[in-house]
């Protein structure tokens, strides 16, 4: 059997790992917009040399988590009002047709909406707002996990996760939660009364 050379084995395992930490790590905030990534100390705490962790910086950064400036170093990217716009734009978009897409599964799509909802009321009732976002993950995930298209899921997530940190920094209180929650109400009936064309 022929020897592979190591050098053109990329060890991409840890490669994706470090992507979906890192990426994990700025979505829920605890990396914030405009932070360094600090090679060394990355290096030391995932135990791994320089060339993974700069191929995790590239592709993180073609995702659109962080920017790498030229003799400066990486940082999480800090995500402007006008981008954000423009991301849930697409958002709506992207998730306006997975919710089609998931009619043709409607008892699915249902008991999903249903479930999600109920968790929203739940933490309402409790004036437990985190829980309550994520419980309002949990309902657009419901179009997503029954479109059964996974490249529509897969860019829908990954746009969703660009602008979730920043609601780590949201005044609970700037956030009309009795609305928010009489919307999911009212686009639950839309799909329980409508057919897949209708809706």
């Amino acid at each position: 059997m022929a020897e592979v050379s190591s050098d053109t084995i990329k060890p991409v395992l840890i490669i994706d790992q470090l992507i979906e930490k890192l990426r994990e790590e700025i979505s829920n905030g605890t990396l914030k917009g405009g932070a360094p990534l600090r090679e060394v100390e990355l290096q030391n705490r995932f135990g791994i040399s320089r060339t993974p962790l700069r191929e995790a910086f590239r592709e993180l950064e073609r995702l659109g988590f962080v920017e790498i400036r030229p003799r400066q170093g990486t940082y999480v990217k800090e995500i402007s009002l006008k981008e954000t716009v423009d991301i849930y734009e697409v958002r709506s978009v992207l998730e306006g047709l997975a919710a089609r897409l998931s009619m043709q599964r409607k008892d699915d799509f249902l008991t999903s909406l249903e479930s999600a909802l109920a968790g929203m009321d739940h933490a309402f009732n409790k004036e437990d707002w985190k829980a309550f976002l994520i419980a309002h993950d949990h309902f657009h995930d419901a179009w997503l996990d029954n479109c059964e298209n996974k490249l529509l899921r897969d860019e829908a997530l990954r746009l969703r996760a660009l602008t979730s940190w920043h609601r780590r920094y949201f005044d609970f209180s700037d956030i009309d939660f009795k609305s928010s929650l009489q919307v999911h109400r009212k686009i639950l009936e839309v799909v329980k009364i409508s057919s897949p064309e209708e809706a």
